[in-house]
């Protein structure tokens, strides 16, 4: 990938990949597959202090699977699988407790995701917030998130949500186009979303929901009709992600060629968020890092990328922030990123729960994370996602020219503009922000992503094509 000398393109290429958390595993092997002692590594200062802690929470439960997702998940069937899960969940929490405290760090955001945690009873989400409360100090906290689905959520759920310290409620509508929610298997009726924007505000007082675009045939007429219909529900946020191709169920794959639905290309899907951004900004709404777009954010002053400096949705903040912005999972499959190392739990329910009842944790796949890594974060993840950088937050001797001289281009072509204290997207750079993640990525994270998008497009499945050229002729 090239930077190109146009007034509007500004690279040869995109890449059909639009997020990843970061550091990426470098090796992913049974040899780096163990149950850790957290409390020896951070007394022994192999992992260092957290300047902020985020904690998420996993609940791999869903009532009907979407075809769409990429995370882990399976079909609930019946309560006692909730409750054999919940317990050993709670189970880790009070064992990795210890570890936490040792980090220093304030809790800053937690995140309960899935999965579907709506599915979770009252009682369940009480007792969630009865161990965390009496597990770790909370006085720093400033966000707390519960993922919803409209068929599972009640008025119920959300006061139980509430007690427990909720303020916010996240869901996924993806779109209001009837036959793409077909074809994702999405099952809540119009009524079900009403209700689940409506009593969240009541409740609980701030929501957000996920629309999908760069679907297979997807039109701009059918986009707009997404933008409108999202905005006139007034949520707090309305986060825009491009449909992963390269993530999507088989299933997904063949109802678009029974279909005869031909893939979006690269380009019509810049365009597309490009147009996006016209109607939200239109519709009151300004964004506030890559994906996520504020209702009240026009009230606040823009940055330099006329994007929102308000602090909202923490956890992405946190998650694609500097290295020492600590995540803690708890879960199957759940991911943490602990500066110096990064981990991702047991993936397989039942092998979670057994791993929990025998050795009172869960064995992990693991890597230690390298200075050039720790050191590329900030420009890689924070900059580009959120939108600046503290240049006193990077280690610049552990960075490596290759990153540093790719910086050093962007803010040549007016992507990033660099002060004595900050760096800054410019809105040119915002609009081109997935680019910039690529691009300031060292080397060898860069060929692990080509990796995987070459792997991936040489299955059966109908994906984007390869990585397009989009060239200014």
């Amino acid at each position: 990938m090239q930077l190109v000398d146009h007034p509007f393109v500004k690279f040869d290429q995109l890449k059909p990949i639009y997020n990843f958390t970061y550091p990426l595993f470098r090796t992913i092997s049974n040899e780096f597959y163990d149950y850790l002692d957290f409390n020896k590594l951070a007394q022994s200062k192999q992992i260092p202090q957290a300047r902020t802690i985020s904690l998420y929470l996993h609940i791999p439960f869903c009532e009907t699977i979407c075809s769409f997702c990429p995370f882990q998940k399976g079909a609930y069937k019946h309560v006692k699988q909730i409750e054999s899960y919940m317990s050993a969940l709670t189970t880790e929490i009070r064992t990795k407790g210890n570890f936490i405290r040792s980090l220093r760090g304030p809790i800053r955001s937690i995140y309960i995701g899935g999965g579907t945690p709506s599915l979770l009873s009252a009682d369940n989400i009480r007792h969630i917030g009865k161990v965390l409360h009496g597990e770790f100090e909370l006085s720093s906290l400033t966000e707390f998130t519960l993922e919803s689905e409209p068929k599972s959520i009640t008025r119920d759920k959300l006061y139980a949500a509430r007690e427990i310290g909720v303020n916010r409620i996240s869901f996924g509508i993806q779109s209001f186009i009837e036959r793409f929610r077909s074809l994702f298997n999405l099952t809540s009726t119009r009524e079900q979303i009403n209700n689940t924007v409506a009593w969240s505000q009541e409740i609980i007082g701030h929501v957000g929901f996920d629309l999908l675009y760069g679907m297979h045939s997807q039109q701009t007429e059918e986009l707009l009709y997404d933008l409108k219909q999202a905005s006139e529900l007034h949520p707090e946020t309305i986060n825009l992600y491009a449909i992963n191709n390269l993530a999507i169920t088989s299933q997904l794959h063949k109802s678009y060629a029974q279909k005869g639905l031909k893939p979006s290309s690269l380009q019509h899907r810049q365009m597309l968020r490009l147009f996006s951004d016209i109607v939200m900004r239109s519709c009151g709404y300004a964004p506030c890092n890559g994906h996520s777009y504020i209702k009240i954010a026009n009230n606040t002053p823009l940055t330099l990328a006329k994007t929102s400096s308000a602090n909202y949705f923490r956890y992405h903040k946190y998650l694609h922030g500097y290295h020492d912005d600590y995540v803690v999972g708890f879960g199957a499959s759940a991911m943490s990123i602990l500066g110096s190392l990064v981990t991702r739990a047991n993936p397989s329910r039942s092998g979670y729960i057994t791993d929990i009842q025998l050795k009172g944790k869960s064995k992990v796949y693991y890597n230690w994370v390298s200075a050039e890594q720790q050191a590329s974060k900030a420009l890689c993840m924070r900059l580009p996602y959120n939108g600046y950088a503290k240049k006193e937050r990077i280690d610049w001797t552990a960075l490596p020219s290759f990153v540093y001289n790719n910086l050093q281009q962007l803010i040549g072509a007016d992507l990033v503009a660099e002060s004595d204290n900050d760096l800054q997207l410019t809105q040119r750079g915002w609009q081109w922000y997935s680019n910039l993640m690529y691009f300031l990525l060292p080397q060898a994270d860069r060929n692990i992503l080509d990796g995987y998008v070459s792997n991936m497009l040489n299955t059966t499945a109908v994906l984007d094509g390869p990585a397009e050229t989009c060239v200014a002729s």
